[in-house]
């Protein structure tokens, strides 16, 4: 029986997520699916598109550069060989999508009817999901950033995770940065501390009241 505020909070019948015993959040529905994918610095963008109650993920694997050989260069001293490069789509598998997917907390695996690589971000399907708030953006980035699932993400954890998605701070270095949020020095912060980061230093902004 679903109570009255239960009701409110989540008018469709059940939650995003839900927090297991452990203390990791879980999910298994096609926004939440979809918005932990696109975090994954593997993939350029993402679509999950719920059928008949399964999901169907489209990715687009984030493009890396790669050496290609030797080309001749002009005849001028120090210039004879030239590296040559291409760009290249990072190469994934299903099992590496399901892996990541389960240890980011998902639990819809037996809902997951495919999933498919594509090349370019127009090939995606459209999809359209429920309105998902800050705290559930700021629930699936400190889940990104903890790789090891510890509840805590580590200095090494968030310089992975800023470095990998291009962070900036204002010409300030990502340690000055960590340590401004940790505040009892444990070289760690929780996921208080790292709301508060993201929303000081305006990575995450407020909008539309949310």
């Amino acid at each position: 029986m679903i109570s009255r505020a239960a009701r409110q909070l989540y008018p469709h019948g059940r939650p995003l997520w839900k927090v297991g015993r452990s203390g990791a959040s879980q999910f298994h529905d096609a926004a939440v699916t979809q918005m932990t994918i696109n975090a994954w610095h593997a993939v350029a963008q993402c679509a999950v598109r719920e059928e008949s109650g399964q999901l169907c993920i489209a990715i687009v694997p984030r493009v890396q550069l790669a050496a290609t050989g030797h080309s001749l260069g002009t005849s001028e001293p120090g210039n004879e060989l030239a590296d040559t490069y291409c760009t290249t789509p990072v190469e994934l598998e299903e099992t590496e999508v399901l892996e990541y997917l389960k240890s980011k907390g998902f639990t819809g695996s037996n809902r997951i009817k495919n999933i498919s690589f594509v090349t370019d971000e127009y090939a995606l399907p459209a999809t359209a999901h429920e309105r998902v708030v800050l705290s559930d953006l700021l629930d699936i980035a400190f889940r990104a950033a903890d790789t090891d699932g510890d509840g805590r993400i580590s200095f090494t954890e968030f310089e992975e995770f800023a470095a990998k998605r291009g962070l900036s701070f204002g010409g300030r270095n990502v340690q000055e940065i960590f340590l401004d949020y940790d505040e009892d020095r444990s070289y760690d912060i929780s996921f208080a501390e790292f709301k508060d980061l993201l929303l000081k230093t305006r990575l995450v902004a407020l909008q539309d009241n949310t």
